[in-house]
């Protein structure tokens, strides 16, 4: 019995690859819908999301990123079904990174192979609002601002995460969870009657940094 997971060469695809370019496009289509479609799907069913992570935790980055080779291979052949194959591998991955904290870079090896144009552009989108939006925001959210707090880790937390995120959705979050309360720390700490202005420009500058 055919599994996607073990067809390392591809030689099913170049199979249905090969008979499409002889059918009609719309016995070509009914080859993958019929046949590839359901083994595809019953195999992101088997894959283990939570193994994928732990590969991740200790740094396995081909380990965890297994199941992308395969699926990402049909994603062209399949056209119109594909949603039907990567809506479940994002809900794996969500579920795979439900014990994940922001401050633990492993989350970052698990989804990195996921980038687009791996997936594409709004799947990505939808998977990181979904599982790692809300968790920086709330660690931005909990961090405290003001000149006698620690080290701001959450914002470190986010700024690993800029690149996978994109510019914009990264200065949303600073905007919406950190600039107004920064903003207003500095404020009261510049209305002191007695401020001491260089560590006012000391504390600005090492946030700037």
């Amino acid at each position: 019995e055919w599994r996607p997971a073990e067809d390392g060469s591809g030689a099913a695809l170049a199979l249905v690859e090969a008979w499409g370019a002889l059918l009609p496009p719309s016995l070509g289509q009914e080859l993958v819908s019929g046949v590839a479609l359901p083994r595809l799907r019953a195999e992101v069913e088997r894959w283990d999301g939570g193994e994928a992570a732990r590969l991740a935790r200790a740094g396995d980055e081909g380990g965890a990123a297994a199941a992308q080779a395969w699926v990402l291979r049909w994603l062209p052949a399949l056209a119109r079904h594909a949603p039907e194959v990567l809506v479940p591998v994002r809900n794996r991955l969500a579920a795979a990174l439900a014990g994940w904290e922001p401050s633990e870079p492993w989350a970052r090896v698990l989804l990195r192979p996921w980038r687009p144009p791996a997936l594409p552009p709004g799947d990505w989108a939808a998977l990181l609002r979904r599982a790692v939006i809300p968790r920086l925001s709330a660690a931005l959210q909990d961090m405290r601002v003001d000149p006698a707090a620690p080290e701001p880790e959450a914002l470190r937390w986010l700024l690993a995460w800029a690149e996978d995120l994109g510019a914009g959705t990264a200065a949303m979050l600073l905007e919406e969870h950190l600039f107004p309360r920064w903003r207003a720390a500095l404020g009261r700490w510049l209305a002191q009657p007695r401020a001491d202005y260089g560590e006012v420009v000391e504390w600005y500058l090492a946030w700037r940094a």
